[in-house]
């Protein structure tokens, strides 16, 4: 390299394709003239790490459009892939995100290269669109078949574990299913789960699961009791329990049962007390129609009537 003019002649269409690329003008230009005796060679990596970014550039684009509903942000990727000091850096960000929401893509990745040099490249492409759709509860499963990932020769046999693993999906899914139409059934609102991933779907349905079983015990306290002593108080009870429809108010729903945990206490502990009461006229000698406690559904009769039936008796005693 004997001038500027002549070192712009031999390399700087290359210089310019880089640019194009992405890659800032300046560092590279102080890269290159760094090291004149080396200028090819500098090149040459740095078009080395043109390829390596358009690669995962790709990979990036692959992700995407297999995982729409993920809608993650590759931002500070895109930013490292813009340096070719950085290329490293992204593929390690790159991969870091891949291990959280895709753990299979590196593996399946290391192995592309033998798949399309065996002519397997459309078989490639359809596992990792299976891989892609599977659910992340699936991804144990998948792990035991990462070795096979680099041996396409074995692709049957790698299909076949990978049908395995979908129809157990199949099965789980339709187990959801059957779990969110009886919920249904019973009156309640359940949002769509098809976009959901199991683990979320079980989630929530296991959720509402226990507001139902929180409004059918209420709806029992209330018939135990409350409807012995008074049920009026009981269908105005229940009426409230009837309202209380969404899992959203299962606060409610709980304020509710404790509110029926403390009438039936209350209830019980003046049956108890007007019961000692009448036991003591007993002994006194009074006779009463009934014998032993006062039965709930007495209890308001009673305690209506208590201050003339005291009068009448101690007008006898």
């Amino acid at each position: 390299m004997t001038s500027d003019s002549e070192e712009d002649v031999w390399y700087s269409e290359r210089l310019e394709t880089l640019v194009r690329f992405g890659f800032e003008r300046k560092p590279i230009e102080e890269f290159l003239n760094e090291g004149e005796a080396n200028v090819v060679d500098r090149l040459a990596w740095l078009e080395s790490r043109r390829e390596q970014a358009s690669h995962l550039e790709d990979r990036i684009v692959s992700f995407r459009s297999s995982h729409p509903q993920l809608d993650l942000e590759f931002s500070r990727t895109a930013d490292l892939l813009a340096d070719p000091f950085s290329i490293s850096e992204a593929l390690s960000e790159f991969e870091r995100m891949m291990m959280k929401h895709a753990p299979w893509e590196p593996s399946l990745e290391r192995g592309r290269v033998s798949w399309h040099e065996q002519e397997k490249g459309n078989e490639w492409s359809v596992l990792y669109g299976r891989l892609a759709k599977l659910d992340p509860s699936s991804i144990t499963s998948v792990q035991i078949l990462y070795p096979l990932f680099e041996e396409p020769e074995r692709f049957d046999e790698l299909f076949r574990h990978l049908d395995t693993i979908e129809m157990d999906e199949q099965r789980q899914r339709r187990v959801m299913d059957d779990g969110v139409e009886s919920l249904r059934s019973m009156g309640y609102s359940l949002p769509q789960v098809d976009g959901f991933d199991l683990m979320d779907a079980f989630s929530m349905i296991e959720q509402w699961q226990f507001f139902h079983n929180t409004t059918e015990q209420l709806k029992l306290s209330i018939k135990q009791l409350i409807t012995p002593f008074d049920s009026q108080m009981a269908e105005d009870l229940d009426a409230q329990r009837l309202l209380l429809r969404d899992i959203g108010q299962l606060p409610e729903l709980q304020e509710l049962e404790q509110e029926v945990a403390r009438l039936g206490q209350i209830f019980e502990e003046r049956r108890l007390e007007l019961s000692n009461h009448i036991d003591v006229w007993r002994s006194q000698g009074i006779i009463f129609p009934h014998k032993g406690e006062l039965r709930p559904s007495e209890l308001m009769e009673w305690e209506a009537n208590l201050d003339s039936i005291g009068e009448s008796i101690e007008s006898h005693l």
